[in-house]
C-alpha cells in the first residue's frame, strides 16, 4: 500500500523546528537588534533563549514575523 503522493508528500509533512536561538542567528540578528525589535530587555530574551524562563505566547508570534518563520516551527 503506497500513500497517495508518495515520499514527497511525507516530507512535505515533515516540519523543521528551530529554537528561537537559531531562527535570531539565521537572520543575521543579535540579542540587541533582536531584544529592540521584539520590544524586550536582551537581558529577557537572553534568559528565554537559554530556557531559564517560559516564551509568552505573543512574544512567540511577534518572533515568527520578525524571523521570517512559522510560529510552529519553534522548539520551545
Amino acid at each position: 500500500l503506497e500513500l497517495k503522493g508518495g515520499k514527497n508528500q511525507m516530507a512535505e509533512r515533515r516540519k523543521r523546528w528551530l529554537r528561537p536561538v537559531a531562527a535570531r542567528i539565521n537572520m543575521g540578528m543579535t540579542q540587541e537588534e533582536a531584544a529592540a525589535k521584539l520590544r524586550i530587555n536582551k537581558y529577557r530574551l537572553s534568559r528565554m533563549e537559554k530556557g531559564h524562563i517560559p516564551w509568552p505566547a505573543n512574544l512567540l508570534w511577534d518572533m515568527a514575523a520578525l524571523y521570517e518563520v512559522e510560529v510552529d516551527e519553534f522548539k520551545v
